[in-house]
């Protein structure tokens, strides 16, 4: 699986946005908590956010942990459906962000990631979609995303201009 952003990572003028994917894992039951609409956020993604933004979609089962741990620490903001991929928000920098969306299926009353993020210091936002398809409605929940880019580029910034070190990740 191919990361777009280990080469960018310590250009405060990059914005790297991972999208953490789900599939179905051939287990003989269905992976619920997918995005019933991945290719069109990605796409609203890449066309919304600027120039700056490199937007990925991972999936962690197909990663061992080290590289896992470069794909968390690479990314600047991890937007996620509900589930335990957020729990990568631990291994990103201080300037960094999660958005996690909820599903029907575990609603926002669920809020151990925000409550991490918050003992974190980390940035963190949610929406919460209510159709059973998954299907995230981008005209209402872009504007909350861009608001998360836009503080976490800031913070990027702020941090990269008081001489913060650590950007990269070997």
């Amino acid at each position: 699986q191919q990361f777009h952003a280990l080469r960018t990572v310590g250009d405060p003028k990059v914005l790297v946005i991972t999208i953490i994917v789900r599939r179905n894992y051939n287990t003989g039951h269905s992976i619920g908590r997918r995005f019933g609409n991945l290719e069109a956020l990605t796409k609203r993604l890449r066309t919304t956010m600027g120039a700056d933004v490199v937007v990925n979609q991972v999936d962690f089962a197909d990663m061992d942990f080290d590289y896992q741990l470069n794909v968390s620490r690479s990314s600047d903001l991890l937007l996620a459906i509900h589930g335990a991929g957020l729990i990568h928000l631990m291994f990103q920098h201080s300037f960094a962000g999660a958005f996690e969306f909820f599903c029907p299926e575990k609603p926002s009353s669920n809020y151990r990631y925000q409550q991490l993020s918050l003992r974190m210091g980390r940035n963190y936002d949610s929406f919460s979609i209510e159709n059973d398809d998954n299907i995230v409605p981008l005209d209402q929940a872009m504007p909350k995303v861009k608001a998360l880019v836009e503080k976490v580029r800031r913070q990027k910034q702020d941090f990269c201009d008081k001489g913060g070190s650590g950007l990269t990740w070997r």
